[in-house]
């Protein structure tokens, strides 16, 4: 199992108003599965399995314009998402099974996998629970209007066509040891509206996305959703600091671009003595954030409401709030990762760990050092 790293990565943002940083967390699941729990096997039970069946679905397609393989490659999408997610959350172990319809017990119909064929698979994989994409259903519809503007007497017109994609899934987790179903959501929608402009109502069109496109996109979207559901979760948010109003903190800001903390925080930590409220308020802001960033988030709190009294304004109040349901949120991110802090050792058919890596974008650059506790 992989070694926890609760704390904060952060990375320069630059932007045009005032500097932020981005910060990656560990977000907490909103389902937390039980402690005995260390290994998921994720399967896809979303298609048809007998004729009688695949006429149905060809039928549908016919009926509401759908390509026949476009669910399915949509449900494939899904099940990608949910387990990317899943892999990269520092509480599970996954396994994927590939097993053929009459095995997962597949169907249209709302049937729950049987513990005996439950067991049987979960046995073959050493797992401890199954997820199992259990539907997958998409629709989808295009859309035209045409816009009018005046403009200095002149009118013009321009074609707008949409298309707007909705995808259901349903998903359920099986606790095998214990026969019991840990979840079950079966209206896990995603919806989407893709815009474009054009001449003539064939340019507009024609310029959308396809209609297999969207179904990928947001089929993609429902498995990381699910999968976010379940498993602890690496996630980015923004933080603005402040980067001027003193020589302290402009220079202060440079070292942040540098990602030089240990720099920025000696600045900031002379500018907190400033007689001027503001410029201690924003020093004390900051050092909020650097302490944020170093995952101490009590200390960061005590210099946030420092901040909030100083500065008196709603940004630093906003900040305090901020800090105190991160508080919150760490505190169920470790009663649920005590299971994986016991976790047995990985088995053979379980994934690779691969140093505990943190899931970063990939337009971002990797964390340099997750066991720092104070800014760099």
């Amino acid at each position: 199992m992989r070694a926890l790293a609760l704390l904060t990565v952060p990375v320069l943002l630059l932007t045009a108003c005032a500097p932020k940083v981005s910060v990656q967390m560990l977000r907490p699941a909103d389902v937390a599965l039980p402690a005995t729990i260390h290994t998921l096997a994720v399967v896809d039970r979303s298609a048809p399995t007998g004729a009688g069946q695949q006429i149905l679905g060809t039928l549908e397609a016919a009926i509401t314009g759908e390509g026949i393989l476009e669910d399915r490659d949509g449900a494939r999408e899904a099940m990608g998402g949910l387990t990317q997610v899943l892999r990269d959350s520092p509480r599970f172990e996954v396994v994927i099974i590939s097993a053929d319809n009459q095995a997962v017990e597949s169907s249209i119909w709302d049937r729950e996998l049987g513990w005996n064929a439950a067991r049987r698979l979960a046995r073959n994989v050493n797992a401890d629970a199954i997820v199992a994409l259990e539907a997958f259903d998409s629709d989808s519809f295009v859309d035209h209007r045409v816009e009018t503007q005046t403009t200095n007497g002149t009118t013009t017109q321009k074609h707008v066509a949409s298309r707007e994609t909705r995808v259901l899934a349903a998903w359920r987790v099986y606790d095998v040891s214990e026969e019991r179903v840990l979840d079950d959501v079966r209206d896990h929608a995603y919806t989407n509206t893709w815009e474009e402009e054009g001449a003539s109502r064939r340019e507009a069109t024609d310029k959308l996305p396809s209609r297999a496109f969207t179904v990928l996109d947001l089929g993609r979207d429902a498995g990381v959703g699910y999968g976010m559901r379940i498993a602890p979760t690496y996630v980015w948010q923004r933080r603005a600091y402040y980067g001027g109003g003193s020589p302290r903190l402009k220079e202060a800001k440079n070292y942040v671009k540098a990602q030089d903390w240990e720099g920025a925080v000696a600045l900031w930590t002379l500018a907190a003595k400033a007689a001027d409220p503001k410029i201690r308020g924003k020093a004390e802001f900051n050092m909020a954030l650097a302490l944020e960033v170093g995952g101490d988030l009590e200390g960061a709190l005590e210099w946030a409401k420092k901040a909030a009294v100083s500065l008196a304004n709603g940004r630093a109040r906003k900040y305090v709030s901020t800090l105190q349901f991160r508080i919150r949120e760490a505190e169920r991110v470790a009663e649920q990762m005590r299971a994986a802090e016991a976790a047995p050792p990985a088995r053979g058919t379980q994934r690779p760990v691969e140093g505990g890596e943190l899931a970063v974008p990939a337009d971002e650059p990797a964390p340099q050092d997750r066991g720092m506790s104070r800014p760099r």
